[in-house]
C-alpha cells in the first residue's frame, strides 16, 4: 500500500515522503496512529501544495536573515564605560550587554548568537562575530571607550 508519511518514522522515512508499506502495517499501526495518509491523488496534491508553501516560507526567512546579516556587517556599536586610574574597566562587556545594545537599535539578536571567547575588559575596537544561522555569520565592530 502506498502511503504519505505525516512525520518522520525511524526506519521508514521522513515527513511527506511517499512509501510502499505492507497492508497490515498500514491498516493496523500507521493509519490508526495517524502517522500516514493513503497516497491517493487528492492527498498527493494537498501534500505538494503544502511543500510549496513551506518552501516559500523558507525562502522568505532566508531573505530576512540575509538582510539582517547585511545590516549587522555595517553596524558599529560604541560602548562608554567607567574606567579606573590605570585604564582598567569597572565592568566587562559580555554577550548579554552586546545583545541588549543591538536590540535597542532594532536588531533582533539573542545572547546565544554572539560569539565572544571571553568578556571584553579593555578599551579599544573589537570585531564581534554573530551567528545568525548555522551557515551565516556576521561581524560587527564594537568600540569600547572611556566615559567622561
Amino acid at each position: 500500500m502506498k502511503v504519505i508519511l505525516l512525520q518522520d518514522i525511524t526506519g521508514l522515512g521522513h515527513r511527506f515522503e511517499v512509501k510502499n508499506v505492507s497492508n497490515g502495517y498500514a491498516r493496523h499501526y500507521l493509519l490508526p496512529h495517524k502517522l500516514v495518509e493513503i497516497a491517493n491523488a487528492a492527498n498527493l496534491k494537498k501534500i505538494q501544495e503544502h511543500q510549496k508553501s513551506l518552501e516559500r516560507k523558507r525562502q522568505e526567512k532566508e531573505k530576512e536573515i540575509q538582510k539582517l546579516a547585511n545590516q549587522l556587517d555595517k553596524t558599529v556599536l560604541t560602548v562608554s564605560v567607567k574606567v579606573g586610574e590605570k585604564g582598567k574597566l569597572f565592568e566587562s562587556i559580555t554577550e548579554q550587554k552586546i545583545a541588549d545594545l543591538l536590540n535597542q537599535q532594532g536588531l533582533p539578536i539573542q545572547k546565544s548568537q554572539i560569539e565572544l571567547e571571553e568578556p571584553i575588559k579593555k578599551l579599544g575596537n573589537f570585531p564581534v562575530a554573530i551567528k545568525i544561522s548555522p551557515d551565516i555569520i556576521s561581524q560587527i565592530q564594537l568600540r569600547v571607550k572611556a566615559a567622561r
